[in-house]
């Protein structure tokens, strides 16, 4: 079983974002959940258990295809939550949603959340703001599969995942969950993976992810991490 790695305390940034009065009405229902690699937490065709606000886990939602194989279309860390058609009025999960990146989430029942969105504009105004950003991610990561390299990818979902444990170098990742996450098969993965190794870009072994040098992985990564970067940041 995989342990949660030790990762700094980041917290949900849309939560901390909240007015007082809708953080002090969702507070009593929020519990604190540990989450390992690879557990699901929404099923596609499935109504919504719970809302999920992930503290230092990085969340993936997965497309399974009919082939067997399976792509990410999104990726969610401590800037939003899982459960964006409870607040559209769709209570069935349209993806699979899993855990890529072990840590620390808070979690709350599904219907506590509607019906509290329904209650106040301001919630529902932020968690609809939240939602056009992560709409917006998906388009772009559309369009950034299809036009860019496959080491342009990779490094930008590193530096997302990266942003999204709270700035920890060294996090879990599993090589076939980085084959999923850009859509290739787990050769590729070692090539772009060793790529950006033998720049000195990264470490990479046993499972573990460590970013060696940030500033160059942000230059060799596409412009789709500082366009999606900034729809989140509009946010705060």
């Amino acid at each position: 079983m995989t342990t949660i790695a030790p990762v700094a305390a980041a917290g949900n940034l849309l939560l901390a974002h909240l007015s007082p009065d809708d953080a002090a009405s969702l507070a009593p229902f929020l519990e604190e959940h540990p989450l390992l690699q690879g557990d699901v937490i929404a099923v596609a065709g499935k109504p919504f258990q719970y809302a999920w606000f992930p503290d230092t886990a990085v969340l993936s939602v997965i497309n399974n295809m009919s082939d067997g194989s399976a792509v990410e279309i999104g990726t969610i860390g401590n800037e939003g939550f899982v459960g964006i058609g409870l607040v559209l009025g769709e209570p069935v999960s349209l993806h699979f949603t899993v855990a890529q990146i072990p840590g620390l989430a808070r979690r709350i029942p599904a219907n506590v959340l509607t019906e509290a969105s329904r209650s106040s504009e301001t919630l529902r105004r932020a968690l609809h703001h939240y939602t056009c950003a992560f709409i917006g991610q998906i388009s772009q990561t559309a369009a950034c599969n299809a036009r860019h390299d496959i080491e342009q990818r990779c490094a930008r979902w590193l530096l997302m995942s990266h942003d999204r444990v709270g700035g920890v170098d060294t996090f879990p990742l599993k090589h076939e969950y980085l084959a999923i996450m850009l859509g290739v098969r787990r050769t590729g993965v070692t090539i772009a993976a060793g790529a950006l190794q033998a720049r000195g870009l990264i470490r990479y072994r046993r499972g573990l992810m460590r970013i060696v040098d940030r500033a160059g992985l942000e230059a060799k990564a596409c412009e789709c991490y500082q366009v999606v970067k900034e729809q989140f940041l509009s946010l705060a």
